[in-house]
């Protein structure tokens, strides 16, 4: 409860700004090459991702039970964003709706086949909901994809696509997914890998890539 509401609050803060931002950042990176820096890491957060997750899960310990933590977790995300798409029926900031009326045009119980499923970011839930899974699965791996994921967040504004506060939703549902799935099925199904191949793996990422017995070497 404390996250659905700490996530409310800051959509509600962020909404105001809707407008001024999508402008700026829109402005900010007209350059192709400063789009396709935003873009280009939204393929890291794709299904490949999740397949492989999905089967690092399979090889570990109480493999049932994380495998329902998982499921918990992608399910209540994915039916939340979806869900709030139809029912609020947000007009996307490229629609001629959104152009006419302002980023603030709820048609409620929208056609997202016309646009209307900009609230919240469905792109943006799905890349936190992956790089919470991934700190909690492989924690020191999780400090590598904090960068890719924001400029991923931040894309859907870039390509006018989404509102910043649509962005900061799905974040949120994302957050509150994986802390309601602890909290259900158990904190111990969402513990780091403890395979012997996936902890030298940790390991290496703790070490900067290097192997670690050459990160002791040079320690002494």
């Amino acid at each position: 409860m404390p996250w659905l509401i700490g996530s409310a609050a800051l959509v509600a803060l962020v909404l105001p700004c809707d407008a001024a931002v999508g402008a700026w950042l829109s402005n900010a990176t007209d350059h192709p090459l400063l789009r396709r820096l935003f873009t280009l890491p939204n393929h890291l957060f794709r299904w490949p991702l999740l397949a492989a997750l999905l089967f690092l899960l399979l090889t570990q310990p109480l493999r049932t039970r994380r495998l329902a933590g998982f499921g918990i977790a992608l399910g209540s995300c994915l039916a939340a964003v979806h869900l709030l798409k139809f029912v609020l029926g947000r007009a996307r900031p490229d629609t001629a709706v959104a152009a006419l009326h302002g980023p603030y045009y709820f048609g409620w119980f929208g056609d997202p086949q016309s646009g209307f499923d900009s609230f919240p970011s469905g792109h943006a839930a799905w890349t936190v909901l992956l790089v919470l899974l991934v700190r909690l699965y492989l924690p020191r791996a999780y400090s590598y994809l904090i960068v890719p994921a924001v400029l991923a967040c931040l894309s859907r504004v870039v390509l006018e696509r989404h509102f910043l506060s649509d962005v900061v939703a799905g974040a949120g549902l994302a957050v509150c997914a994986v802390h309601c799935a602890r909290i259900l099925v158990g904190a111990d199904a969402f513990a780091p890998f403890t395979s012997v191949a996936w902890s030298r793996l940790d390991r290496v990422f703790s070490s900067g890539g290097r192997p670690a017995a050459r990160v002791r070497a040079e320690s002494t």
